[in-house]
């Protein structure tokens, strides 16, 4: 489950050459999201983040797409989206 923007439509022909399946994925106008690490010399880091199309996404197809879960189903998620406490809500029930 996810979302790519406007500037994705790489990504999703990659998945696809590689049989993942794309009927899980939002394509949406935004532009993608992205983050960049810096990592310094003594091993602190710093991450930067553009949310994008992470945090565009509505929760209609996430709510679709976990109506299909059922019990001993696992959720992993990211903290760079949206709709978190909706879909652990949703995961539970």
């Amino acid at each position: 489950m996810g979302a790519v923007g406007r500037d994705g439509d790489w990504l999703l022909e990659w998945l696809e050459c590689l049989g993942v399946a794309r009927d899980a994925i939002v394509h949406l106008s935004c532009a993608s999201g992205h983050a960049i690490t810096t990592v310094a010399a003594d091993g602190d880091n710093a991450i930067t983040l553009f949310f994008g199309a992470n945090t565009a996404m509505s929760e209609a197809p996430l709510t679709q797409w976990l109506a299909l879960i059922s019990l001993g189903d696992w959720l992993v998620m990211q903290n760079e989206t949206t709709h978190q406490v909706h879909a652990a809500r949703l995961a539970r029930s």
